[in-house]
């Protein structure tokens, strides 16, 4: 064989010789743990568009509704969003009536 093929051969024999050394558990600082939480908001969105275009009247529409349950909801911040959020889960017939009046009277 050649000098270079023996010279390999012995170091590669000469890393499986070796001894790890292992620190006693004592002397193992442990790693300080950081924990990070993230606050969870439940209303938080999907990150998805809803390309909802309404006029300038419209929008002044919202408002004074959004004001109108400002003032029966004081305890709580309303926002445009969370009234038409809100306007979703109406099921009863007398406000699905009203809002298909609406609907046929505005459009």
């Amino acid at each position: 064989m050649g000098d270079k093929l023996k010279n390999k051969l012995k170091k590669k024999n000469s890393n499986k010789n070796k001894q790890i050394e292992i620190e006693p558990i004592d002397t193992i600082e442990p790693e300080p743990k950081y924990v990070s939480s993230i606050p969870v908001d439940p209303n938080t969105t999907s990150g998805r568009s809803f390309p909802l275009r309404l006029t300038d009247i419209e929008k002044g529409q919202l408002q004074i509704l959004a004001d109108k349950l400002q003032e029966l909801v004081p305890n709580k911040k309303i926002s445009r969003s969370r009234v038409l959020r809100a306007s979703v889960y109406v099921q009863d017939s007398i406000s699905l009536k009203k809002l298909a009046r609406s609907i046929v009277d505005n459009t």
